[in-house]
């Protein structure tokens, strides 16, 4: 009875483990200082600070529809006839949100402009046909890592055993 308690335990943990969600914490807002006209300015940069020319980057506040530029060669980018509030700034990849004051309400530590950083793009090997080897085989690789699989191989590999045991105890000691 003991084995039986053990084993329905660790089945509900690897399940409720399978389940769970990742927690996403909440976005930083970075507070940024429009110039006369309602400007806001910025840059769009590599993790190692190096300009990204050409990248579109959008904007938007709360429910507003997106309204995209390019940046230049120095990576450079701006958005004219804004208000003070909220705006995301966004990009294929990397965003940031932005708390814009109008001029001279900004506080101390306001920036002058915003800065992007956008991040390499991430190769996801496991999804991405090209790094496969010959024989290997996605769709039963994507199959055997999903939660609930991973759960009952570990409870079958569990279970077999303690079976085999009880079944061992059940049988008479002599023919």
């Amino acid at each position: 009875m003991k084995s039986t308690r053990t084993i329905q335990g660790a089945v509900v943990c690897l399940a409720l483990w399978g389940l769970g969600q990742a927690v996403q914490a909440a976005p930083t807002v970075v507070d940024g200082e429009l110039r006369e006209g309602g400007v806001l300015t910025g840059q769009v940069v590599t993790s190692q600070g190096t300009p990204v020319e050409g990248v579109t980057v959008a904007l938007r506040c709360q429910s507003q529809p997106w309204v995209t530029t390019k940046t230049g060669k120095d990576g450079g980018f701006r958005f004219v006839g804004l208000r003070g509030g909220v705006y995301q700034l966004a990009s294929s990849q990397g965003h940031g949100v932005y708390r814009a004051w109008m001029p001279g309400t900004a506080p101390p530590a306001a920036q002058e402009n915003a800065l992007l950083v956008v991040t390499a793009p991430l190769a996801r090997g496991q999804n991405d046909p090209r790094y496969y080897e010959p024989n290997e085989h996605p769709r039963l690789r994507r199959f055997l890592t999903r939660p609930l699989v991973v759960a009952g191989a570990i409870t079958t590999a569990l279970a077999v055993p303690v079976a085999i045991h009880n079944a061992e105890e059940d049988e008479p000691a002599s023919r």
